[in-house]
């Protein structure tokens, strides 16, 4: 991986028609509600992963539309242009992230937009892995908050609790090489 910073570029539309509980948010309740529910997951991802977050919405067929970006809860949210997909601009916009030498990676399970970016140096990720990624930081979050409680009633300290299972194991296995 790249020195420097990372950002992760997300097809948003391709996301909520990707995920279940958005594509079902969009229907039950209104594509703004299932807009709202992606940016509070990638708020907390953002947070968990420590990527810049860009959320791209396509824009292209409004008339008119000059594009706009603003920051929600931390993380990018861009509409784009008129006559301006999302894949443009994500394409545009890693590209520009490559040359200064930080990391991109673009969240989309849309084929062609994976090969592109990938040919010009990014990471390419599918909407499953997005979500597979977001819900194991979010339990290892959980795991951990739920070890700090249970330290505090101990009222003891133990550096172990605060580890991911990862690494225990690997503490673990490095502990039994040493005994050999």
């Amino acid at each position: 991986m790249r020195r420097g910073k990372n950002y992760l570029f997300i097809d948003s539309y391709n996301i909520i028609n990707s995920w279940i509980e958005l594509k079902e948010t969009m229907k039950e309740v209104g594509l703004d509600s299932a807009r709202d529910l992606l940016i509070e997951k990638m708020s907390e991802y953002q947070e968990l992963s420590g990527y810049i977050i860009y959320l791209v919405f396509d824009a292209h067929l409004v008339k008119g539309g000059y594009g706009n970006e603003t920051v929600q809860r931390g993380v990018h949210i861009v509409y784009t242009a008129e006559n301006e997909t999302a894949d443009q601009w994500i394409e545009k916009n890693a590209f520009y992230i490559l040359k200064k030498k930080d990391h991109a990676t673009v969240a989309s399970s849309d084929g062609l937009v994976q090969f592109t970016i990938l040919g010009k140096g990014a990471t390419r990720m599918s909407a499953r892995e997005l979500k597979e990624d977001y819900s194991r930081l979010k339990e290892n979050m959980r795991r951990m908050i739920k070890r700090r409680e249970l330290t505090t009633k101990k009222n003891e300290f133990r550096i172990e609790d605060l580890l991911s299972e990862e690494l225990l194991k690997l503490e673990n296995q490095w502990k039994d090489d040493k005994r050999k």
